[in-house]
């Protein structure tokens, strides 16, 4: 009983949680280029990304992960 209950708490709080934000990326949308640290302390320009860093082709796609680091 309880779990049905918090089961329908959830959901009818879930549908008041905005679809979109105006500020977040869109899919698609192109991101501005900027350079960050890489893991050893070098940086690195999304430019440096898809150009392949000396690759024979570059990448069709990358996947940007940023996550807060240590806590």
């Amino acid at each position: 009983m309880l779990f049905v209950a918090a089961a329908i708490l959830f959901f009818w709080g879930a549908r008041h949680i905005p679809a979109e934000s105006a500020a977040a990326p869109q899919i698609g949308q192109r991101v501005p280029d900027f350079t960050l640290p890489d893991t050893t302390g070098h940086s690195v320009s999304l430019t440096e990304l898809f150009s392949g860093l000396g690759e024979k082709q570059p990448p069709k796609a990358l996947l940007l992960v940023f996550y807060r680091g240590y806590w």
